[in-house]
């Protein structure tokens, strides 16, 4: 009867049941360890002729009861240092999840930053560009109106001043021509009243001396005639 115990107790330390299978899994040394004291302790009580009492039997069970306290209490060790570990490994995959979540929130942050900022510098170089391109625009035009404005009021000038300059010119030969007109007209004048003047002077000449020569004539006509009437009187005497 004992030694039908005997190996019931040694079928059921040496049964892997489920908690002992995933320890097996977990920590193969120390099971291996524990299993090897099992099978030491079954292989003892197998020994032919080895029939232990009652004290032998209570030790054997104290013993296995402390062994299975201590499996026990090993495998919720492990058990409690596997959750640990798990959870140290989920807290340290959370940390790191985290920490790469926010790395990854700072750099795209960094980079909408630096977007943000190339975009207002590019927009602030573009407004800049416009203004400049603005600013040059209106001082071309107003520099072109300017010049515009210049060769219209030179054009002016010119226009003008060669405008003054073709009206002193007429008026000045307009003066020279009535100048001239006079002058001819005086030198007519002068020239018909000196041709009159000789006229009449030659006219009034010729005239006194054909009266001279008429009173000359008369008189010698008279002188002669009285000269014959004298020689006749004469002669009658």
């Amino acid at each position: 009867m004992a030694r039908v115990e005997n190996v019931a107790v040694f079928i059921r330390e040496n049964t892997p049941t489920f908690s002992n299978l995933v320890f097996l899994h977990t920590s193969p040394p120390m099971k291996m360890e524990q299993t090897e004291c099992s099978e030491t302790s079954a292989y003892k009580i197998q020994i032919p002729g080895n029939y232990p009492d009652e004290s032998t039997q209570d030790t054997e069970h104290t013993e296995h009861t402390e062994h299975t306290e201590h499996t026990e209490h090993t495998e919720r060790t492990e058990h409690t240092e596997h959750t640990e570990h798990t959870e140290r490994t989920e807290h340290t995959e959370r940390t790191e999840h985290t920490e790469h979540t926010e790395r990854t929130e700072r750099t795209e942050h960094t980079e909408h930053t630096e977007h943000i900022e190339h975009t207002e510098r590019t927009e602030h170089t573009e407004h800049t560009q416009h203004t400049e391109h603005t600013e040059h625009t209106q001082h071309t035009e107003h520099t072109e109106h300017t010049e515009r404005t210049e060769r219209t009021e030179h054009t002016e000038r010119t226009e003008h001043t060669e405008h003054t300059q073709h009206t002193e010119h007429t008026q000045h030969t307009e003066h020279t021509e009535r100048t001239e007109h006079t002058e001819r007209a005086e030198h007519t004048e002068h020239t018909e009243r000196a041709e009159h003047t000789e006229h009449t002077e030659h006219t009034e000449h010729t005239e006194r001396a054909e009266h001279t020569e008429h009173t000359e004539h008369t008189e010698h006509t008279e002188h002669g005639e009285s000269l014959k009437s004298s020689k006749e009187k004469f002669i009658c005497r």
